[in-house]
């Protein structure tokens, strides 16, 4: 259901795997330590057989081009949307251990050396007890920050009885959203 929901936009032309096979392929080698494309495309190709015979692949598995190509024609908003509804169907529970912490995206600084500098950032809130992110939100650090987003997205969790761990950023006194 997560990937499938994803609109493939590649040309019909020589599309040989279907996007949501390749990309679960992907996620795969990333859980197995794989990093990067080349990479993960060999460990594709040692489990050549069985990715055949669990995603139907009527041309083997995809080459390291077609690996590296699939996560960049895709939308981050649609997936990020489609992560989070893959995500919201493990309920949390009443006395659920949840931790919010936010990361900085490498690579997605711009204006380096001045004072518009801005980076590509992201909020997550990961459950102790599935060992799974509950959801994940993308900011701006030029337009919010941390403490903002993660406030906002837990709002959506407060009468759930939940026990939040955050770090020292969000022990602010002053909370303006009723956390």
């Amino acid at each position: 259901m997560l990937f499938s929901s994803l609109p493939d936009t590649r040309r019909g032309a020589g599309r040989r795997h279907k996007q949501s096979s390749v990309l679960w392929m992907l996620f795969l080698g990333i859980c197995s330590g794989y990093i990067g494309y080349r990479s993960i495309a060999k460990f594709m190709q040692s489990n050549a057989s069985y990715f055949k015979e669990a995603f139907d692949l009527k041309h083997g598995v995809p080459s390291d081009v077609t690996v590296g190509s699939i996560p960049k024609s895709i939308d981050k908003s649609d997936f990020k949307k489609a992560f989070n509804t893959w995500c919201s169907q493990y309920e949390l529970e009443q006395y659920d251990w949840v931790s919010g912490d936010g990361q900085v995206l490498s690579s997605t600084v711009s204006s380096l050396h001045d004072s518009s500098q801005d980076l590509i950032s992201m909020v997550s809130l990961f459950c102790q007890k599935t060992g799974l992110v509950y959801q994940m939100q993308e900011y701006r650090s030029k337009k919010k920050n941390e403490a903002e987003v993660l406030r906002q997205t837990l709002l959506d969790l407060k009468d759930k009885g939940l026990i939040i761990t955050l770090d020292a950023l969000h022990c602010q006194k002053n909370c303006s959203t009723g956390c």
